[in-house]
């Protein structure tokens, strides 16, 4: 397993974990392609100082993010 900072390209498939989840499927929603509301959300969380979306990765397939 490999643990590191997610780029664009894992986008949708932290949406669709999340959307997946008990809770996350209440506020989540998984439509290919994304809605530009993720994307630009994703952006702006990158730039932030100090805030880093992290993937778990497992033969280079994301099982997992925080």
């Amino acid at each position: 397993m490999e643990v590191r900072t997610a780029m664009l390209t894992h986008l949708p498939t932290i949406i669709r974990i999340l959307a997946d989840d008990e809770m996350g499927a209440t506020r989540e929603r998984f439509i290919d392609p994304l809605t530009k509301e993720y994307v630009e959300a994703f952006a702006k969380m990158e730039k932030q100082i100090g805030n880093s979306i992290i993937i778990a990765l497992d033969n280079n397939e994301v099982i997992g993010c925080l």
